[in-house]
């Protein structure tokens, strides 16, 4: 694609407010396909509660920007040493690495999950961006076992998205620092709700 829009002289955008900053273990999701964008939005992760988010560029489009912009919390300075403070993190606690390790780990224990129960159909993503696709065996998107999966998972302590054009993904996004005994305490009471519902 990346071609295609050059040879059309149309830039690349990549959205990373929720991909970025070792989410896929990497800073950004789009490293993981060699990739370089033309144009990168940030935010989320970078302010980790703060209100930031940045437009990140080359120098050939930077060039364009020759005029005062306004924004809401543009230069505000604790969100700015806050960026920086979140940015430090980071590295020094090499969290790329780990979500790389404990995706795998977790990736590894949900597909061993859709061995033991039909109902999930998919086990999709990268690092600590994934997601387990619900389905009944008539292939219909199995909504409402979803919302059942997440109740019992909260009522549990344990906090879960969900996904999907059918609302039926579960969407496993963790804070960076989790352990691997967060994993098995999550997929020990996933197995056991599975076995509920089934």
């Amino acid at each position: 694609m990346k071609k295609i829009l050059k040879e059309n002289k149309i830039l690349l955008i990549i959205d990373e407010v929720q991909t970025g900053f070792a989410r896929t273990g990497k800073m950004f999701a789009i490293e993981n396909y060699d990739v370089v964008p033309d144009i990168m939005t940030v935010a989320k992760a970078l302010g980790n509660g703060m209100p930031i988010s940045a437009f990140c560029t080359n120098n050939e489009i930077a060039k364009s920007f020759t005029k005062p912009s306004a924004s809401t919390l543009g230069g505000n300075p604790v969100s700015s040493v806050t960026a920086m403070a979140v940015l430090d993190y980071i590295e020094n606690n090499k969290l790329c690495e780990r979500a790389e390790e404990l995706g795998k780990i977790l990736k590894d224990n949900l597909k061993s999950l859709q061995k033991k129960y039909p109902i999930i159909k998919d086990v999709r993503g990268i690092g600590l961006m994934l997601g387990a696709e619900l389905v009944r065996k008539n292939g219909e998107p199995a909504t409402e076992e979803t919302d059942i999966v997440l109740e019992k998972l909260k009522d549990r302590g344990l906090i879960v998205g969900k996904n999907g054009l059918g609302r039926n993904v579960l969407a496993f996004q963790p804070p960076l620092v989790i352990t691997k005994e967060n994993i098995k305490t999550l997929i020990d009471n996933l197995d056991e709700i599975l076995d509920e519902i089934k």
